[in-house]
């Protein structure tokens, strides 16, 4: 499915334990993706690495989409980070 072809209505939802019945049902072109959702997402989430979306179909309740983000960090040189500082 590619994204321009969403049209149904949905809603966002932080991913928790119920979905994991749901989570196999989700393809996309990336078997990674689809690995990183069914496998390691909920598990991120319990050692507080990072957090799951799902876009979920208001009218099949199917997983239409996802993301995770995390937090993180760089660390970059003093005068780097002096000029970041300035230029904001």
């Amino acid at each position: 499915m590619e994204s321009a072809d969403v049209q149904e209505p949905f809603y966002l939802t932080v991913l928790f334990e119920g979905h994991r019945t749901k989570l196999t049902d989700f393809k996309s072109k990336n078997n990674e993706l689809n690995e990183f959702l069914v496998r390691d997402a909920l598990e991120y989430q319990k050692l507080h690495l990072g957090i799951t979306y799902l876009l979920i179909g208001k009218t099949n309740e199917r997983i239409l989409s996802y993301i995770t983000l995390s937090m993180g960090a760089l660390k970059l040189p003093e005068k780097k980070a002096e000029f970041l500082f300035i230029a904001l």
